[in-house]
């Protein structure tokens, strides 16, 4: 009805019907958009009409899944628009007449490309830092503030003198920082908490096998969700050679 393609043409994302031969027998104008031709271009066409036949192999498999199953597939696929390949989070589910028979197949398709665009920034983002922890030989500590429980890269336990086994808390990690250098450390962290910046402290850390290595120390408090910082993040590198 006209009322029904009024809603489908209103909706952001892509929506379509399709036969089980899998030619289109609807097509939004989200659709339309997308593809840069008009419903009246794409009804009664099939996948292999309108894109590349590696794509259309794709949509026509998962079309056969959902008529087989006869119940709902989502996918994520590739898909040649008007404007470039974009990545789809499509779902497909089947239409059944007043028999209960399935006649049809509805998509709907939502374009995730700037959030798999993002996901994969924040991907090469984490492996550049972890490369430069590792090149650094940087100890990295990750205290969650709700429990004190505190997460260690491999040389931040090296510098520390502990295993990987150790159940590491945020007093236990205190406890090593040298009785004289605990107060400077306690200082660095009220002044990043308040926003001072991050300039650098050096402290002295006493091994539990009584060794002591110099460390040059800073500390950042992370935000999450709520933007309250729930997380104190510390970084440190062994001077005690320098």
């Amino acid at each position: 009805s006209g009322k029904l393609q009024g809603v489908l043409n209103s909706a952001a994302d892509i929506i379509f019907v399709k036969d089980p031969g899998g030619r289109y027998l609807l097509f939004n104008q989200a659709g339309e958009r997308f593809l840069g031709r008009s419903a009246a271009e794409v009804i009664g066409r099939t996948d292999f009409d309108l894109f590349p036949p590696e794509m259309a192999a794709v949509f026509t498999r998962a079309t056969q899944q959902v008529l087989q199953a006869q119940d709902s597939l989502t996918l994520e696929e590739k898909a040649l628009s008007a404007q470039g390949t974009r990545t789809m989070l499509t779902t497909r589910s089947p239409l059944r007449d007043e028999h209960g028979r399935v006649h049809a197949v509805m998509g709907v398709a939502h374009d995730i490309t700037e959030r798999k665009q993002a996901e994969l920034e924040l991907q090469l983002q984490r492996e550049r830092m972890a490369l430069a922890i590792d090149v650094g030989a940087l100890g990295v500590l990750d205290v969650n503030l709700d429990t004190d429980a505190v997460v260690c890269n491999a040389q931040g336990l090296e510098i520390l003198g502990l295993q990987i086994g150790d159940g590491l808390m945020l007093g236990t990690v205190h406890r090593h920082i040298h009785s004289q250098d605990r107060a400077a450390w306690d200082s660095h962290v009220r002044e990043v908490r308040s926003g001072a910046g991050a300039q650098r402290v050096q402290l002295r850390i006493v091994r539990p096998d009584g060794g002591m290595r110099w460390v040059s120390a800073a500390a950042r408090f992370v935000a999450g969700q709520g933007q309250v910082p729930d997380r104190l993040v510390c970084v440190m590198v062994d001077v005690t050679e320098s």
